[in-house]
């Protein structure tokens, strides 16, 4: 039976296919219709502000990468265009375009201007961070963390990283609530 919802203001308007919306927005986001991908992204979530498959799909239409550097944007009604900048590194590098493909174009612009740059100032480019970090933590948490780790029998490693990403989906789930 598909996941289906009334719109919450407007009782009188038909069912809502929360999974034929999912799959339209899937096709388009395949076509690489990411705006319309978006706004239907954004309709099912006006619904089901948990919907944890159109958070995803959002989570991922915002990003884009080149180079291995990642591109992170968001649109500007008020001002008609995508605004975008390279996450992962410390440098500031910007790009923006007035439609999907001036965005593509405009962030391999910025990355190619960007390690030119850096060639011509003999400057090592920030590349995106390599996954290892120095963490320091007071004896009593290091023990509490070696304790729960060795409990469900995984490397502390592991279940650092697991605590790490359980704690940034919440957090971009609290942020993608948000902005909608």
């Amino acid at each position: 039976m598909p996941d289906t919802a009334l719109y919450p203001n407007a009782p009188h308007l038909p069912l809502f296919d929360i999974d034929k919306e999912l799959k339209k927005a899937m096709h388009y986001y395949q076509a690489g219709e990411l705006y319309a991908a978006e706004a239907v992204c954004r309709k099912i979530l006006e619904i089901h502000p948990n919907h944890s498959e159109s958070l995803h799909l959002s989570g991922i239409i915002a990003m884009m990468s080149y180079k291995c550097y990642k591109g992170h944007f968001e649109y500007d009604e008020k001002a008609d265009i995508f605004h975008g900048q390279i996450i992962g590194i410390r440098d500031v590098v910007t790009f923006q375009g007035r439609s999907i493909d001036e965005l593509k174009e405009a962030l391999k612009d910025s990355v190619d201007d960007y390690l030119e740059m850096c060639e011509q100032e003999s400057k090592s480019p920030d590349k995106p961070f390599s996954g290892k970090f120095s963490l320091h933590l007071s004896p009593e948490l290091h023990s509490r963390v070696a304790q729960s780790a060795a409990l469900t029998k995984k490397s502390m490693n592991f279940w650092m990283t697991e605590a790490i990403e359980n704690f940034l989906k919440q957090e971009n789930l609290t942020k993608i609530r948000q902005n909608i």
